[in-house]
């Protein structure tokens, strides 16, 4: 007996327990953790490891933890299912000896939004049928920024400086902590890099009237990071390329849009006078950027695209000489359709959202209401929702209404009224 039991437990002492999976519900985006008990073997995990309906993926890993991270968006109230075949192993040897199954919930996206109802600039959430609640008790907040599994909100905070510091906390308003303190200078802008938990920012010496500069913040360690070595380039509204290989600043000093390629160190810059965040495809080829031009003796913004592979400039939608004016772009997940804010000229200050396929072929006009201005436009992770933020012309306040307009049905719902900023929680 005596054998028996060292025989059993040398055994046990071989094999590794099952991995955990550290969310039971995701978001849209992805994506699905797998915490495992020792380091290992990366291929002999991603030989054994597959999701449900066969989709492709792709794996993350940060020491003992994978990521799932799929290539397509997950829809809203699936189940996705995860398996791990046996015989994984760690960097010792020791092999999981069974299969691991898991069944993880797809979430129902909600969004979040600054409101002053309470007179004080504050962080909420909806649900898309307007179930509302607080997510922070912080005033004077000034924008906010959501993770690409939506598990953590970034937003910026005014300070008693005369600043504002970078602060994060969990989806459900829990562990609170200041992340960046930026004392007199303010912190802005906030970028999150798919698949990591870092993000970069704008930092504002001496107040928003002050120089910007792009800087990087590692979530977990709290190290920060100039973007540019030489302190004289001037540069903000920072962006990461869908797959966060790359990042987009604007830089009046360089004389536009700087792209560059973080693993190849690759550079370019796009010409533009317009300060602005690029607007990238998903699949990270293309940037939708505008430009002013002349037109009837009137300014007015175009829509030109960079073709990043052919290194080739564009107009993207429309012509360079129709009477209207472009706003910022919003590509859906797939890239199959763009919505777009247009003003026709001489029609006043009306701005309506209208949607073009890739190829800049109008699709239809999903909103027309003549006494509203509509912009700040984004897509729900998995493109069947487009947020839409109205002021109306006459309004004397600053405060916005959010819409949600669903391509099933092609119907606007109207979700808060008063709000501002804000983005989709997946």
């Amino acid at each position: 007996m005596i054998l028996i039991g060292a025989v059993v437990g040398i055994w046990l002492s071989s094999q590794l327990s099952l991995p955990v999976i550290t969310n039971q519900q995701v978001g849209t985006n992805g994506g699905i953790t797998l915490e495992f008990s020792a380091e290992m073997q990366r291929d002999s995990v991603a030989q054994r490891l597959s999701i449900s309906h066969t989709q492709n993926f792709q794996l993350v890993w940060q020491g003992r933890a994978v990521t799932i991270w799929p290539n397509s968006n997950w829809k809203p109230g699936s189940m996705i299912s995860v398996h791990l075949a046996s015989g994984a192993e760690s960097l010792n040897g020791r092999k999981i000896p069974c299969d691991f199954n898991s069944q993880i919930m797809v979430r129902q996206p909600e969004l979040i939004y600054l409101s002053s109802r309470s007179g004080k600039d504050q962080i909420w959430k909806s649900t898309l049928t307007g179930e509302t609640e607080t997510l922070s008790e912080q005033t004077e907040v000034l924008e906010t920024a959501v993770s690409r599994d939506g598990e953590w909100i970034a937003f910026s905070l005014n300070n008693n400086q005369g600043g504002a510091d970078l602060w994060i906390m969990d989806r459900n308003g829990e562990e609170q902590r200041m992340l960046v303190e930026c004392g007199n200078s303010v912190c802005s802008e906030i970028s999150w890099q798919p698949f990591q938990q870092k993000f970069a920012y704008s930092r504002y010496l001496n107040g928003l009237q002050g120089i910007p500069r792009v800087w990087t913040v590692d979530v977990q360690t709290g190290e920060i990071f100039p973007f540019f070595e030489d302190e004289e380039i001037i540069g903000h509204f920072p962006a990461f390329s869908p797959n966060g290989s790359a990042l987009s600043i604007f830089s009046p000093v360089l004389g536009g849009i700087y792209l560059q390629d973080l693993q190849k160190g690759a550079s370019s810059v796009i010409q533009t006078s317009i300060p602005q965040q690029a607007v990238w495809s998903p699949d990270g080829q293309v940037v939708y950027f505008l430009r002013g031009i002349g037109l009837e003796g009137q300014p007015v913004d175009k829509i030109y695209r960079f073709d990043l592979k052919n290194n080739e400039i564009s107009i993207a939608q429309g012509f360079e000489d129709d009477l209207f004016n472009y706003g910022t772009p919003a590509w859906s997940p797939d890239g199959s359709i763009v919505a777009i804010p247009l003003r026709q000229m001489g029609g006043g200050l009306s701005t309506q959202i209208w949607l073009f396929d890739k190829d800049g072929v109008l699709v239809e006009e999903i909103t027309n209401d003549p006494v509203y201005i509509h912009g700040g436009l984004a897509w729900s992770g998995d493109g069947s929702q487009l947020r839409i933020q109205r002021l109306a012309i006459d309004s004397s306040q600053q405060q916005s209404d959010i819409l949600v307009w669903n391509v099933y049905n092609g119907e606007n719902s109207l979700i808060v009224e008063g709000a501002f900023g804000g983005d989709w929680l997946p």
